[in-house]
């Protein structure tokens, strides 16, 4: 379970596979499986059955925002900025997530793990399309990630300020020491750090 970033010894869950994109996710699992005997055309039902996108009919009622992304988000957008999502998710999973979080209209740009012009993180060239896409130039981005690889493509791509967030997958030890430049505990905080209140 250590390939996908779950430890059994501590019942806690790290940086793992599952936090990458789709298509590494496929690869990385098919290898796994090959190494350990089983058949190609197994791996491949395995892969087309436990990795396809979730159903859009049955998992929306298990969603939940944390913090309050409809006041983050707005108040962004009343400040005239950009919001663009970058993840390692299936566009279908972040487009279910997006539509039932009512977050659709706060949107500029989405990147997706599988997007055909999608590279997985750490690689920073998401970033730089996203950024190509809003016209908003790297020395003015704020990005905000959970992880080591958020973090580390926002230092590849350059841009202006990182903001590292506890509600994730890393502790604030681990996000200053991945290089944040801010650490908080959800996205709320990004509106104190701006300055913006939370009214």
């Amino acid at each position: 379970m250590l390939l996908f970033g779950y430890h059994p010894d501590t019942n806690s869950w790290s940086e793992g596979l599952f936090f990458d994109s789709a298509s590494v996710v496929d690869s990385e699992v098919s290898k796994f499986l090959l190494k350990e005997g089983v058949a190609q055309g197994t791996i491949d039902k395995i892969i087309q059955r436990g990795f396809e996108p979730p159903d859009t009919e049955v998992t929306p009622h298990l969603m939940k925002g944390l913090g309050d992304p409809h006041l983050v988000f707005r108040t962004l957008k009343q400040w005239g900025m950009k919001v663009a999502i970058c993840t390692s998710d299936y566009r279908q999973t972040s487009q279910m997530t997006v539509g039932e979080l009512e977050l659709g209209d706060y949107m500029d740009c989405m990147i997706c793990g599988d997007d055909p012009e999608a590279l997985p993180k750490p690689e920073p060239h998401n970033v730089h399309q996203i950024c190509k896409k809003t016209g908003v130039p790297e020395s003015s981005t704020l990005l905000v990630g959970d992880g080591y690889r958020d973090i580390e493509m926002a230092k590849r791509a350059g841009v202006k300020t990182i903001v590292g967030v506890t509600s994730g997958v890393s502790t604030e030890e681990q996000l200053w020491k991945y290089g944040c430049h801010y650490v908080c505990d959800d996205t709320l905080g990004i509106l104190d750090l701006l300055g913006t209140g939370r009214g």
